[in-house]
């Protein structure tokens, strides 16, 4: 009857056993080393207050209207069209601050239209200066009336001014 219960072995058994043993083996040991046991920061430190409820006394309510401690009116001092606004009513603004952007196009229009303007005009006042200069020599020579000298004259005198 004791031979029913034991188990053949054989060489591949045995091998067998040996691997699962060592196995077993291995894992028991890494489970039993030792934990590192890392330190908790320290608590914040924190204040603590005792609130007590207290009754506020007898207090009152009165409707008002309220004005401000100083108040300024804002004027461009161009026309034209507003683009931007920089500023919140009822905020603090700093003096040379941006407050209002206008639309720059009308008047670099009429920048380039006075350029051109002066431009004109310089060219005429130098136009009138030759010819003052050669009335001049022609007038010494008699190759022109006196008349035509004044007029030169005077156009040189305009085209100055």
């Amino acid at each position: 009857m004791l031979k029913r219960f034991l188990i053949k072995t054989t060489r591949s058994n045995v091998t067998t056993n040996k691997f699962v043993l060592f196995g077993l083996l291995s894992l028991t040991l890494s489970a039993c080393g030792k934990e590192e046991v890392k330190a908790k920061p320290p608590a914040p430190a924190v204040s603590v207050y005792a609130i007590q409820s207290k009754s506020v006394g007898g207090y009152r309510e009165f409707v008002a209207r309220t004005e401000a401690s100083k108040e300024a009116n804002l004027r461009a001092r161009v026309e034209g069209e507003l683009l931007e606004r920089r500023f919140r009513e009822g905020s603090y603004v700093e003096k040379g601050q941006v407050l209002l952007r206008i639309d720059p196009a009308a008047y670099e229009a009429a920048l380039s239209s006075a350029k051109a303007d002066l431009s004109s005009k310089q060219s005429g006042e130098e136009n009138a200066k030759r010819n003052l200069k050669r009335a001049n020599d022609l007038i010494n020579d008699g190759y022109i009336s006196q008349s035509d000298f004044d007029r030169l004259t005077t156009e040189e005198s305009q085209a100055r001014s």
